[in-house]
């Protein structure tokens, strides 16, 4: 499924920079549109509908809410909140792409029916196991995760250890792995979505980041 997003700003510069990135990055995911004139995005609105849209503060005003499903505002801290709809959610304007990228995609799974079925499942899983710790699981993992990516192969890391090793292992920092879970539990939103929107990405290995409290650490349990 890849998700319709409008992209509704006045900053003609800034539309073009997170649109071009989007499709040279993220196309897979997203069909990105772009308006920036107030004609251009009535006729647009008027034409179809959109799954998410980001919209300038500017311009929210002209926005009919019944052709979008997850309208999220442009945000910034030079922003005020005068004149604007309650529950309307934000997203910070001015951070990395892929961290725009990642929100959307999150909070959009939420909202979506379950994308997580049979069809699904074409993956080849590879589990490393042992009893006892010190053995060699991780490197092993590792290692094989590597080799499949450097074949050129889509690999995704999967620690599901009290204790992970991720973040001695990969660069990136992002959400936890209970937050998959979680959806997995309430059956409610599209996890498939919901992990292309949290996981990071390292050495062309897709992983998702491990507990950092207590409560998190519990949900991993036997």
């Amino acid at each position: 499924m890849r998700i319709k997003l409008l992209i509704a700003t006045v900053d003609v510069l800034y539309a073009k920079l997170i649109s071009d990135s989007i499709s040279e990055f993220h196309a897979e995911k997203i069909n990105v549109s772009i308006c920036s004139a107030l004609e251009g995005l009535q006729e647009a609105l008027s034409k179809q509908r959109y799954d998410v849209a980001l919209i300038d503060p500017a311009l929210i005003e002209y926005i009919n809410m019944s052709t979008i499903h997850l309208p999220l505002l442009l945000w910034s801290e030079n922003e005020t909140n005068a004149d604007l709809p309650e529950g309307i959610g934000k997203i910070n304007k001015y951070q990395r792409i892929s961290s725009i990228v990642a929100s959307v995609l999150e909070k959009f799974a939420r909202i979506s029916k379950n994308g997580y079925g049979p069809d699904s499942r074409q993956a080849k899983i590879t589990a490393v196991w042992s009893p006892t710790g010190g053995v060699g699981k991780t490197t092993v993992a590792v290692a094989y995760s590597l080799s499949n990516a450097a074949d050129g192969k889509e690999a995704f890391y999967l620690s599901l250890e009290d204790f992970t090793s991720v973040p001695g292992l990969f660069r990136g920092k992002g959400r936890s792995i209970s937050t998959v879970f979680e959806m997995l539990e309430n059956h409610d939103g599209n996890v498939k979505m919901l992990i292309q929107g949290v996981c990071c990405r390292d050495n062309n290995i897709s992983y998702l980041c491990g507990p950092d409290n207590y409560e998190d650490m519990s949900i991993l349990t036997s």
